[in-house]
């Protein structure tokens, strides 16, 4: 029921995360929400948003079966990192939180945008007589 200031991005790999951290470091996010696939380098993709951002990061469990686990997640976020499903991990941020970031997985990104009631529809972006999608 409150406003978010999202800042989306898949970063599923190394090359992702740092092209993510780079242009997500002036808008200074308050909270990070991550969660990936079990292949990927979960602590080192950890530790660059760690070393970008001194925020709190929250490990997501993603609804796929390729998706990292909770003892993952756990592994890569050191112990008392949160580890929670997406609409729990939403609920839980703190009221003072506004500005949150979203990566590591695009079927993460996926779930956000069902979370949020997006379809792909209401996403894109028509020409200016809405005659062409673009």
């Amino acid at each position: 029921g409150r406003a978010l200031e999202l800042f989306i991005d898949g970063a599923h790999n190394m090359d992702g995360v740092r092209a993510f951290n780079a242009w997500l470091a002036p808008h200074r996010p308050e909270h990070i929400l991550f969660g990936a696939m079990s292949d990927k380098p979960l602590s080192d993709m950890v530790s660059a948003l760690r070393e970008t951002h001194d925020v709190p990061i929250t490990g997501v469990l993603i609804q796929n079966a390729r998706a990292a686990s909770a003892e993952q997640l756990t592994g890569a976020l050191g112990p008392g990192g949160a580890i929670a499903r997406l609409s729990a991990a939403l609920d839980a941020l703190p009221s003072s939180v506004s500005r949150v970031a979203v990566c590591g997985s695009l079927y993460l990104v996926g779930e956000l945008y069902s979370e949020l009631g997006l379809t792909a529809e209401s996403l894109l972006t028509r020409s200016r007589d809405e005659s062409q999608v673009r």
